[in-house]
């Protein structure tokens, strides 16, 4: 299954281009990793996806297509200033992904109740909703 492609994405800054024509189809279960020097287009790269930058018009046009489970997350390079230096790589990942992290205090209520013992006749519809918050993990 394809989560997400784009194509004829060309981005320039006055006479440096950094992309021309650029393809990308990522596939459920890629691994990617995206390298290159300072100033090559990864940050602007980035920021078209997630639609804080836009693209240069071009003929044919850009084309960002993605499934509706595709979610991208992107950790900027400098950190703001209102996360705290001491801050853990969790809660930072926290911060940047709060929707997740009520996924995940939810999921551990129902495991905690779960292995507790504490609602035995309640049971299976703890179980059932394990089930769902797993899912929207996922």
């Amino acid at each position: 299954m394809i989560l997400c492609s784009f194509r004829n994405l060309s981005l320039s800054f006055g006479t440096k281009s950094l992309f021309s024509s650029a393809e990308l189809s990522v596939q459920q279960g890629d691994k990617i990793g995206l390298l290159g020097l300072n100033g090559k287009g990864k940050s602007s790269l980035f920021k078209i996806l997630e639609g804080q930058l836009s693209c240069d018009t071009t003929v044919p046009p850009f084309i960002f297509d993605k499934h509706h489970s595709f979610d991208l997350f992107h950790v900027p390079q400098e950190i703001p200033e209102s996360i705290p230096r001491d801050t853990s790589i969790k809660d930072c990942f926290w911060h940047f992904y709060p929707k997740l992290h009520t996924h995940f205090e939810k999921l551990n209520q129902i495991n905690q109740k779960l292995e507790s013992g504490e609602s035995q006749g309640d049971q299976s519809s703890l179980l059932e909703e394990q089930s769902k918050t797993l899912e929207h993990i996922d």
